[in-house]
């Protein structure tokens, strides 16, 4: 009997020793599974952090693409406007030009008028005629305060236009 327990100690303690190997393997392999998890966390966050640096050059490449567009668009407005401004200047010019053409032409007839009236004031003086007709002071009168006012009236419209 005793050599029995002895072959059943032997035998456990072979168990034993078999399962204390068994145990220091799967220790081992456990240690291994846990460092190559922490090399695939720190792939994995260096993955993450490549990942946002991407999508954050890729979020500013696409502003970039939006402002070029951007500025495209200003661009094609600004040269619509100034085209735009160009033909206003122009139809501008143009009505300043005619207008200037009338205040040219209304400045002559003026002149014509006073200069007839002065001839026909120096051939009733030369006549024998004197001035004193009070109607035709008052015509005269009145004449040039239309000449002054039609005067004023062009140089206002003139400094409108400009």
């Amino acid at each position: 009997m005793e050599t029995f327990y002895k072959d059943k100690l032997n035998e456990e303690r072979s168990a034993l020793q078999q399962n204390q190997e068994e145990l220091m393997s799967f220790k081992e392999r456990l240690a291994e599974s846990i460092k190559q998890n922490q090399r695939l966390h720190e792939e994995i966050s260096t993955l993450k952090k490549e990942g946002q640096r991407l999508q954050r050059q890729s979020v500013s490449r696409s502003r970039h693409q939006q402002c070029e567009q951007h500025q495209q668009e200003h661009k094609l407005r600004l040269a619509e406007m100034e085209t735009f401004y160009k033909d206003k200047l122009n139809e501008e010019r143009s009505v300043l030009k005619i207008k200037e053409e009338e205040l040219k032409s209304t400045k002559m007839r003026l002149q014509e008028i006073e200069m007839l009236h002065e001839q026909q004031k120096k051939q009733r003086l030369n006549a024998g005629m004197k001035s004193s007709c009070l109607r035709c002071e008052k015509n005269e009168q009145d004449h040039k305060e239309r000449i002054a006012e039609m005067e004023t009236f062009y140089r206002e419209k003139l400094q409108l236009t400009k």
